[in-house]
């Protein structure tokens, strides 16, 4: 099974992710490509040159900025990790945990993408996209809880995030947006697919271990 846990920061993704690796010798967390590891080069030179038809169409638009550096990345991973992640699995007998996976860059597009690689623009890319990953992941795991206990926990973590920032107000703006455009994201590939499987969480009012139990009964 190839799993993503989703959901917007201080929900306990990364926790989650941990201990169903901790917990269960079969599941194993699996990270993206990586530019800074010379054994991935290949994979993004391939997957660069896929993008070739799409690039005049970014380019040659009129309005708006170009995208970043980062973005560009996102969209050749969201292009080819789904093969690399088809062949583990095939070749594996195990469960991979993504953190920050597919769901997570089309989400992060979608708020932050410039005007050149929206929808409108490059409808088929995205179509292509959406497709591909709903036919890709087995299990969503969402999880999520309050808004004011979003922000208590983004604030009391040591590692710095934009909502610290931020007052009440804008911090529960920013968080709300993600999860309208999670929401988004999720319902186009359920529409691609009626075999990808959702479940949600509220981890305000689950411990850990009621997360990891609930979360494993989809998988177990």
């Amino acid at each position: 099974m190839i799993i993503e846990i989703i959901g917007p920061a201080g929900a306990g993704k990364s926790t989650l992710s941990k201990a169903l690796a901790e917990r269960f010798e079969h599941v194993r967390l699996e990270t993206p490509p990586s530019f800074r590891r010379g054994s991935d080069i290949p994979f993004f030179i391939r997957n660069s040159f896929s993008l070739l038809p799409f690039l005049s169409r970014i380019y040659l638009h009129k309005n708006g900025r170009y995208p970043s550096w980062e973005q560009f990345i996102s969209m050749e991973m969201l292009n080819g990790w789904h093969q690399v992640l088809n062949q583990k699995a095939h070749q594996e007998d195990m469960i991979f945990v993504l953190d920050q996976g597919p769901v997570y860059m089309l989400t992060i597009l979608t708020l932050f993408g410039p005007e050149r690689i929206r929808p409108n623009n490059l409808k088929k890319w995205w179509d292509r996209a959406f497709h591909r990953w709903a036919e890709t992941l087995d299990l969503v795991i969402w999880l999520d809880t309050s808004l004011p206990e979003l922000v208590d926990r983004i604030r009391a973590r040591e590692i710095w995030h934009g909502v610290k920032d931020k007052g009440d107000v804008a911090a529960y703006q920013y968080l709300e947006s993600y999860r309208q455009a999670y929401e988004s994201v999720i319902a186009r590939l359920i529409t691609c697919s009626d075999q990808l499987k959702v479940v949600r969480v509220d981890t305000g009012q689950s411990t850990l271990e009621e997360t990891v139990k609930k979360s494993s009964l989809s998988f177990i």
